[in-house]
């Protein structure tokens, strides 16, 4: 009995977009390592040497909304678990257009994707003081720090809504 469990637990499939960055990559290979987990799709932006045949990589567009919700959609069909790592990284460095779309636009169109395809678990990499409320204008935000600053105002203001977009999918379990 402990044999067949073991074997079923065998069968399940994650998905990483983000897989390129520093927590991305420490997921890949935690899930990797493990036995429960025989496959282990990344959608990246660009070719990514792997060493575990468990990884079956696609090269995707980050650029339009309605392909990468499409593409997830297709691509994420039997998959169990999504785990969504993208984010511009050093937000400071880049500008409120970019933000939004890394850290929101996008992954929010992944996980609608994911969620058509019939994916079941979701969870998204956030930041501490993720609040949808924040005000992304004043004295804060303009004259002490980048707008788009890692903690600051904008910055709590998209992660807030990545997770509100999250949050209204209604996944059966999110983190």
């Amino acid at each position: 009995m402990a044999q067949a469990a073991t074997s079923k637990s065998a069968s399940l499939t994650a998905a990483v977009i983000g897989a390129t960055g520093a927590v991305g990559k420490e997921i890949v290979h935690h899930l990797v390592k493990r036995d429960a987990w025989s496959k282990v799709i990344v959608l990246n932006r660009r070719e990514v040497s792997y060493e575990s045949s468990k990884v079956e990589q696609h090269i995707v567009s980050m650029d339009d909304e309605t392909n990468l919700e499409e593409t997830c959609k297709t691509l994420l069909s039997n998959t169990d678990a999504l785990f969504v790592t993208m984010g511009v990284g050093a937000p400071s460095k880049g500008d409120e257009e970019t933000l939004k779309r890394v850290d929101v636009t996008m992954p929010s169109a992944c996980a609608r994707g994911a969620k058509t395809a019939g994916v079941q678990h979701v969870s998204l990499l956030s930041a501490f003081g993720a609040n949808i409320n924040a005000k992304p204008a004043g004295f804060f935000s303009s004259k002490i720090m980048p707008k788009t600053a890692a903690g600051g105002p904008l910055y709590n203001k998209c992660k807030g809504t990545v997770e509100q977009n999250m949050t209204s999918l209604h996944f059966p379990k999110s983190v």
